[in-house]
């Protein structure tokens, strides 16, 4: 009974109550163990932001707000399952993702898959135009990765590079990129 509580009270504190996606403390503690056995290969993180999510927010009333965050979250989560079961809600409309053995070229597809599907989801946002979300991909990683904190920053500063670049793209290495094609 008090292991159960236990686990109970660890999944409480690890995880966001609205996604019942990790939060940064369960993401924090999911990398440390991963980083602390040496046993990945090529770990590699894709930071998502929803863009303009503050407008959105004033527009709409919060009921409609945190639907599309679900909405958006969902999405996120059917995709990424695929490559990840490391998935976090950084903060309000952030997003984390930690994958393991995949090669620069796949992550990038993939991060560009994912940006696809919340485009094609074609939520309403102002006039005519539709909810979108900007993606920055970090560098892989190698076994010498010691601390999780580089992985995620570098994932930010190309986060920086697609909002940069006018937002609904992935940035990667000082680059964005954006197929045309519809997923």
């Amino acid at each position: 009974l008090l292991k159960t509580a236990n686990e109970r009270c660890r999944q409480i504190t690890e995880k966001d109550a609205m996604t019942g996606m990790f939060n940064k403390l369960g993401l924090s503690k999911r990398l440390t163990e991963i980083i602390s056995t040496g046993s990945y290969r090529n770990l590699a993180a894709i930071f998502i932001d929803i863009d303009n999510f503050r407008r959105y927010n004033q527009l709409f009333s919060d009921q409609e707000s945190d639907e599309c965050l679900y909405k958006i979250c969902n999405c996120i989560r059917i995709i990424a399952k695929t490559k990840t079961r490391l998935i976090s809600r950084f903060g309000g409309d952030e997003f984390v993702l930690v994958i393991q053995n995949i090669d620069e070229y796949d992550l990038i597809s993939f991060a560009e898959q994912i940006r696809r599907s919340i485009e094609t989801m074609a939520l309403p946002f102002e006039g005519d135009r539709i909810m979108s979300i900007s993606i920055g991909v970090s560098g892989i990683k190698d076994n010498s990765l010691t601390d999780y904190s580089i992985l995620i920053k570098e994932a930010e500063q190309s986060l920086e590079v697609a909002k940069a670049a006018g937002r609904n793209c992935v940035g990667y290495a000082g680059k964005a990129y954006k197929s045309d094609k519809r997923a």
